[in-house]
């Protein structure tokens, strides 16, 4: 969790999904295609105890988002509603830019 400029950011980091050794693996499959697709992405399933505390210290910011993280790349996506069911939450997601990391590449991108 993070906050910039009134906004909270939920992240999640899935770079270490690439660097497994079983490239055959869901995880590995999943990381790529992701980072092939980033921006079709359009919803997330996450387990309620994860989401649980970014609600609680976010409350009372106007905008939440959502950035996911693959080695060198974050994406960011709006969040555009969430729904509980059976311990999960899952967020319908718009993309909203890609950001290398500074040094590495050409910067933000929309």
């Amino acid at each position: 969790m993070d906050e910039r400029d009134g906004i909270g950011y939920f992240i999640l980091d899935f770079s270490t999904n690439l660097h497994t050794r079983n490239k055959q693996g869901n995880s590995y499959a999943d990381a790529r295609e992701l980072a092939e697709k980033y921006s079709d992405l359009k919803s997330i399933q996450i387990d309620e105890q994860f989401v649980r505390q970014f609600v609680e210290k976010t409350k009372d910011l106007p905008e939440r988002r959502v950035q996911i993280v693959l080695e060198n790349d974050t994406f960011t996506y709006s969040i555009l509603k969430a729904t509980r069911s059976n311990g999960s939450v899952f967020l319908n997601l718009q993309f909203d830019s890609k950001e290398r990391q500074a040094g590495l590449g050409r910067g933000k991108q929309k």
